[in-house]
């Protein structure tokens, strides 16, 4: 990449530009196995220019060579088309038939076709008469998708407009003329792959073909999938999301969140195209003779869509990702690809308890979870699954078989029908209805919410205004998101109301057929009803007994959408960020010259402190986060031992908050900060009063400086961007012992029970100074002449034990007594000496020899010397020789 080469120029900002910029990104990154120029540009490629010319399609075409001498020979080079536009637009009515994209795809530099393919999968409503009904019984029917994946709409028949849509009116996609009608089929993959094509103009075939060589180039399905939204295979390209191009609901759907039918399509267009799939037929991805590949490659099927923001932080934090709302409809796998299919959870129990698997049928439910806590036969595990996504369940001998509650009778049973019971001579039904009162008027349903940690939640379903009086609660052990459990709570309240008629009457032997669990439409006195069957006894005839059915109560509950809760942010920890300080003073009840501050967003303490440098070996852990901030003016230099009055410094927090305290507070060393210049040195100040003027922004005045032995940075101007610290009881100290003055210390922040290779994990190190054992510089020096020379004496101060004043000397906080002294002229030393003692006699003699001749004023610089870290702080003073 060239200096200069971004340009905000409007001459620049080109489509041939960007993608050719895009293009020396993928070779300054090391090369793309495959690059895309673009995506989905149907309404640019199917605008005609006339004679069968598309400009956009040239433009393309023209852009190739270009690439190519980016990309080098290796990059396979394509465009992801449109589903409806990588093959025929269709014009007049189908009097003109062209290729657009073809001199594209027979580009030799264009490796492979590349197609977002979204087609109409299913043809599903909710109406009970259906068309597709006569197919499958179910929508998430694994074979139903498979086979409607090549058959259906957009391959055996179309709708002409909306109208015809609603009433399910299909016409044929028939081509009488030529007997070609994969021409017209965008879902006939196979058709336009192994074809040649020939353009037509006033519905007659020109003279030769386009440059499309049949079986020549794989195809690479660049998207693939549909939104976890009811009815998602209807339309698999619309979800609900108001940014979006494609904003909508799928036809006929109701809205509700259903993670099943994006798994199921998913894995039927999986079942077609892979080979290695178990129900792939070969037929449907044909090998080319021409590369000796299948027609679609496997290894490029690219499911829509799989977010690298990680789950479930997205889509919960929505403070950071504003489309999170639109996670529980949407075409998002992260999160989803983990639920279990219902009848893939049931079969597992039944395998865990050694039972044959079960007969199940396709059942359009997931669950993300399921607890079984304790020893329990597989009838007990089961029944809350069963029960509470309202199944069916019997035996078939040692088999269980499952389903889903049906919305279509198998049967119609008129009243001569009907056989006579034993005992009886009448065919009458008896019907007998529960009162009101008896119906349940809630239904509460406890279970495992994985959006809120996994915490036990009840939901509730009501029919206020009723007479019913029965509160009816069940506590399951599933594990499932909170919209879906109110649909099943709504669901089974609602079923329960619909089943208030219970139906009596025999069959002949004939009926032999219908079994527990199926809907029939039985003749009675008021009418023909629905009723399900729920026992039927064997005798000389089949004793029957049924409830009343209503299917609009299946699934109808109010919309199971997540998209308005506030799911937790997940309990992840954040990464941590640490920092090693060396604080001028030791800290009240400090074993060490290191302390740590740590902090993390979000805060999931606590983090444990491990010591790198000598085996990680455990030094504690952080279990407050700090408080760091930062100035936002300078702060000039302040007064010692006195309130300043005057300065004010205005400060941003990163988290947590500060506030004001009286003058008594602050003397007892609240409102503590650490601030820390650029150059790493550290001034302790106390503050008194906080005014908050933003977000986390404080304006601070009423300060103490040069606290805590910090003054001599008190006389500096501490400039913004200096960082701020809190010192409160989230600062460490890491109770190492002053024999790490001098080393080095690596600290690894961990979070609590995580590794030390985790993301979250924060390496500090720093080398040990000593400064917090750093003796303090002497004060109140004097000088008197006295015969044999000039008595220097002064006081010396303590780093700790220093404040109780009835004591007569403060204590040494030393091995042993020992100052050095320096008299000066200028910045040259003239003499150095060491005492043991705070009272010194700089002989006459020396004077002379040093000066010359006696001096009116002595510039002198007094130190007192540890034993640990040398000379420490010293009083550089001129005195007056009295």
């Amino acid at each position: 990449m060239r200096p200069g080469l971004i340009s905000r120029s409007s001459s620049l900002m080109s489509f041939r530009r960007m993608v050719l910029h895009h293009a020396m990104l993928a070779k300054a990154a090391g090369g793309v196995d495959t690059f895309f120029i673009a995506s989905e540009l149907v309404g640019l490629t199917h605008l005609p220019a006339g004679g069968g010319r598309y400009p956009m399609v040239d433009a393309l075409v023209a852009l190739l060579p270009e690439l190519r001498g980016i990309l080098g020979p290796a990059t396979r080079i394509t465009y992801a088309a449109d589903w409806t536009e990588y093959g025929a637009h269709v014009q007049g009515g189908g009097q003109e038939v062209r290729f657009p994209l073809d001199p594209f795809w027979s580009h030799p530099e264009v490796g492979a076709v590349a197609i977002d393919f979204y087609p109409p999968v299913s043809d599903w409503r909710e109406a009970r008469d259906h068309l597709d009904l006569g197919i499958a019984a179910s929508l998430h029917d694994p074979a139903y998708l498979l086979d409607r994946i090549g058959a259906g709409e957009g391959f055996d028949w179309y709708y002409a407009d909306a109208g015809a849509r609603g009433a399910q009116v299909r016409a044929p996609i028939t081509d009488g003329a030529y007997g070609k009608p994969w021409i017209y089929r965008p879902k006939d993959l196979v058709g336009w792959w192994a074809n040649p094509h020939r353009e037509r103009v006033g519905g007659m075939e020109l003279g030769g073909d386009t440059g499309w060589q049949a079986r020549s180039k794989p195809i690479l399905l660049a998207e693939i999938g549909c939104g976890a939204v009811d009815k998602g295979a209807n339309q698999p390209n619309i979800f609900p999301d108001p940014k979006s191009v494609e904003n909508g609901l799928p036809h006929f759907s109701r809205g509700n969140r259903d993670d099943m039918i994006q798994r199921r399509l998913l894995e039927a267009m999986l079942d077609r195209f892979d080979p290695a799939s178990a129900g792939h037929i070969a037929a449907h991805n044909p090998v080319s003779p021409a590369y000796g590949g299948p027609m679609v490659m496997p290894d490029f099927i690219a499911p829509w869509a799989y977010d690298a923001r990680p789950f479930p932080a997205f889509p919960a934090l929505r403070d950071q990702w504003a489309d999170g709302a639109n996670f529980s409809r949407g075409h998002w796998l992260n999160g989803r690809l983990e639920i279990a299919p219902l009848p893939e959870l049931i079969n597992r129990i039944l395998t865990d308890h050694d039972a044959p698997a079960g007969m199940i049928e396709p059942v359009g439910e997931s669950i993300e979870g399921y607890v079984v806590d304790r020893p329990m036969s597989a009838r007990a595990a089961l029944e809350p699954l069963i029960d509470g996504f309202g199944l069916i369940a019997s035996g078939e001998g040692e088999v269980l078989a499952v389903q889903a509650r049906p919305i279509r009778p198998i049967a119609q049973i008129a009243r001569d029908e009907l056989a006579v019971p034993s005992g009886r001579n009448s065919t009458e039904l008896e019907v007998s209805r529960r009162e009101e009162r008896d119906l349940p008027r809630s239904f509460r349903f406890g279970f495992i919410d994985p959006d809120r940690e996994f915490r036990k939640t009840v939901v509730e379903a009501r029919r206020d205004g009723s007479l019913a009086q029965r509160e009816v609660s069940e506590d399951g052990a599933m594990i499932v998101p909170k919209g879906r459990a109110r649909r099943l709570a709504e669901q089974r309240l609602s079923e329960a109301w619909a089943a208030r008629e219970t139906f009596r009457f025999a069959l002949p032997p004939s009926a032999r057929a219908l079994e527990v669990g199926d809907l029939v439409q039985v003749e009675t006195g008021a009418g023909a009803r629905l009723v399900r069957l729920t026992r039927i006894t064997d005798q000389r005839e089949r004793l029957c007994e049924a409830v009343s059915h209503d299917p609009e109560t299946l699934g109808f509950a109010p919309i199971e959408d997540d998209a308005d809760e506030n799911p937790l942010a997940p309990a992840l920890p954040g990464a941590a960020y640490a920092r090693l300080i060396e604080l001028p003073l030791q800290r009240s009840g400090s074993t060490g010259p290191l302390q740590l501050a740590v902090r993390a967003d979000p805060w999931r303490g606590p983090y444990a402190l491990l010591r790198t440098d000598q085996g990680g070996a455990v030094l504690g852990e952080a279990v407050l986060p700090a408080r760091f901030g930062t100035l936002l003016t300078a702060l000039p230099p302040g007064p010692l031992w006195r309130w300043d009055r005057q300065a004010t410094c205005e400060v941003a927090l990163v988290g947590g908050a500060l506030a004001s305290l009286d003058a008594a507070s602050v003397l007892a060393s609240g409102n503590a900060l650490a601030l820390i210049g650029p150059e790493e040195t550290i001034e302790i100040v106390l503050f008194r009063d906080a005014q908050l003027i933003g977000d986390r922004r404080y304006r601070l005045s009423g300060f103490l400086r040069g606290i805590g032995l910090s003054e001599r940075a008190a006389s500096r101007t501490l400039p913004a961007g200096s960082t701020l610290l809190v010192l409160d009881d989230a600062v460490i100290d890491l109770g190492l012992s002053a024999e790490q003055v001098g080393q080095s210390v690596d600290i690894a922040v961990v979070p609590a029970g995580r590794d030390v290779a985790d993301a979250a994990t924060a390496h500090v190190s720093r080398s040990v100074t000593g400064i917090a054992y750093r003796p303090l510089a002497p004060v109140h020096a004097k000088a008197r002449r006295e015969a044999g020379g000039i008595r220097i004496r002064f006081l010396r101060r303590t780093r700790f034990g220093g404040d109780n004043w009835d004591l007569y000397e403060v204590p040494l906080g030393e091995e042993r007594e020992e100052y050095r002294i320096e008299i000066r002229a200028g910045a040259t030393v003239k003499r150095r000496v060491t005492v043991a003692t705070p009272d010194y006699l700089y002989p006459e003699a020396d004077e002379i020899a040093d000066f010359g001749g006696p001096q009116g004023v002595i510039t002198v610089s007094i130190a007192q010397v540890s034993l640990r870290v040398g000379v420490g702080d010293a009083l550089d003073a001129t005195l007056p020789v009295l």
